[in-house]
């Protein structure tokens, strides 16, 4: 939480990068595009979404929609939209930040996953044909 925090108000600037301004409006749509991606995967979670990582004792695996395409696609939407939105503002400082979350999700979405193995049985199939914040290719 401190990280997005930092990431919102960073006050720093000295620490830009300059981009062209193609790219800078690419990574603006990129961006929101990212959070439409969040949006839809919280749409989908309907009453499985819970602020914890254990998850409910009613819940069921989603595996369509977003869920098709990567395991954690909240996770997935908020690196696309934070680096992107980085790249947009051309600060250093908040893709560092970017780096720092993408790293605290990758370890959240490690132990959610030691829970989710346990509550589904089918979870380990999931793993093995989707990608955790991508899609696999091969």
């Amino acid at each position: 939480m401190i990280l997005f925090l930092v990431y919102a108000i960073s006050p720093f600037d000295s620490f830009n990068i300059h981009l062209p301004i193609w790219l800078k409006y690419l990574s603006l749509v990129i961006s929101i595009l990212g959070l439409i991606f969040v949006c839809m995967a919280l749409i989908q979670l309907k009453t499985n979404l819970t602020p914890w990582p254990t998850p409910k004792s009613d819940a069921y695996l989603v595996q369509n929609g977003t869920y098709q395409l990567a395991r954690h696609p909240i996770y997935a939407g908020l690196i696309l939209c934070l680096v992107a939105y980085a790249m947009y503002e051309q600060s250093m400082i908040k893709l560092a930040i970017s780096g720092a979350l993408i790293l605290l999700f990758y370890y959240k979405s490690k132990y959610e996953e030691s829970l989710l193995l346990i509550k589904y049985p089918e979870y380990n199939d999931y793993k093995q044909k989707v990608g955790r914040f991508w899609p696999k290719i091969f």
